[in-house]
């Protein structure tokens, strides 16, 4: 079980830095590419640049807010997709204003990159969690299963 769930997290991750990163990636590559050719070897980090930030971002806030809201979530018995979603919307969401805030000291909420970036967030974030959610779902589907169905009692069998 724990080898499914670290494939399902790495899955996850990798969803997730794809819809965050990848559209990015229509810019990037043309770029990187002219640089790469023209012999600056900095362009193809560049082409890939989206892809390693997204990649970051989406490992870190799957580690750091995705799998406490987990073991929370599972103490509790409140485990839906719904609430993995909001989740991972709002945190991806928010996570790249908080960052650009930080990173530019200036009041960047109302800046339109910031926005696209906003939404790309969001978008990785709820790709993420929806990943997540299917797969602890299945989990829980199974587990159920096997405490549906008690072991057959061969002893039992012959006495009664």
């Amino acid at each position: 079980m724990q080898e499914r769930s670290r494939l399902a997290f790495i899955r996850a991750v990798g969803l997730g830095t794809l819809v965050g990163g990848g559209p990015w990636l229509l810019l990037t590559l043309p770029i990187g590419f002219v640089f790469a050719v023209s012999g600056e070897i900095g362009g193809l980090l560049l082409a890939i640049f989206p892809v390693l930030i997204a990649g970051g971002v989406t490992f870190g806030s799957m580690t750091v807010i995705g799998l406490p809201l987990t073991a929370f979530l599972e103490q509790r018995g409140a485990e839906s997709e719904r609430i993995y979603a909001a989740a991972g919307a709002g945190a991806g969401a928010i996570i790249p204003m908080i960052v650009l805030t930080l990173l530019h000291g200036t009041d960047l909420w109302f800046e339109g990159s910031a926005y696209a970036l906003a939404f790309g967030g969001m978008l990785a974030g709820l790709t993420t969690a929806l990943s997540w959610a299917n797969h602890r779902d299945r989990l829980r589907a199974e587990r159920e299963e096997t405490e549906a169905e008690p072991e057959p009692n061969p002893i039992h069998d012959l006495i009664y």
